[in-house]
């Protein structure tokens, strides 16, 4: 019998990654779990596109929550234990992962939530270059467009950009430059994922928009919907 696991799920590169990795791990993703904070500011938890998460979900063929948090440090930790037991109870999952990388922030306060009910804790990103996990998610045919960008060096261009070779390259120099974190895991930068190698469907984004407030910005989007896929798996 397959352990049944729940996936800490944004819907950026890191965290369908992390699907991914599980996946091919011979785990059951038995649920995605979506904390939604209230806050631009949240230390733990990703904000932009969250509506549209949905589509992703339903793109995997996996069961989705979303829980609305504080997105004050240190409440919303809690305030997601809260939610964690609850969906344990109604899921029956068995262990928790998320798409850590670097940031010991994240991986502690996932690791103690983790510790305190009682569940196996996944990080199968952890302390990997993050250059080797962006090649893989080039290899492995991710869609990912750039959604927010908050570092020297990433201006206005980059929302709405794909993540390809050229991107990857040009990140690359300006990681060199400016010591960006090339995973993003800063708040650099974050993303969404319209289309994997494990999706059944594609996430087609409409009316997008940027907004930029002067040294960084965020993408909007009016709907999605979802549509054939476009990239062979």
């Amino acid at each position: 019998m397959k352990l049944r696991v729940a996936v800490l799920y944004s819907g950026g590169k890191d965290s369908n990654l992390t699907v991914w990795r599980m996946l091919k791990g011979g785990f059951e993703v038995s649920l995605l779990v979506v904390f939604k904070p209230r806050r631009t500011d949240s230390w733990m938890f990703h904000w932009p596109l969250l509506e549209f998460t949905s589509l992703q979900a339903e793109a995997m063929g996996i069961p989705m929550e979303v829980v609305e948090v504080s997105g004050v440090r240190e409440r919303e930790v809690e305030e997601a234990a809260e939610a964690l037991a609850s969906l344990k109870e109604k899921y029956g999952f068995e262990g928790l992962a998320c798409g850590a990388i670097q940031s010991n922030y994240q991986k502690l306060r996932v690791e103690k939530l983790c510790r305190r009910l009682n569940l196996a804790f996944y990080a199968p990103l952890w302390s990997q270059p993050p250059e080797r996990l962006l090649e893989e998610v080039l290899e492995l045919k991710f869609d990912v467009v750039f959604t927010v960008v908050a570092a020297l060096g990433l201006n206005e261009k980059w929302l709405g950009r794909r993540l390809d070779r050229e991107a990857l390259e040009e990140l690359k120099a300006l990681s060199r430059k400016y010591a960006i974190n090339l995973a993003l895991e800063g708040g650099e930068a974050e993303t969404f994922v319209r289309e994997a190698c494990f999706y059944k469907r594609r996430v087609e984004l409409e009316g997008l928009r940027k907004v930029w407030k002067g040294d960084w910005g965020y993408l909007t989007a009016e709907g999605a919907k979802l549509t054939s896929k476009i990239y062979s798996p």
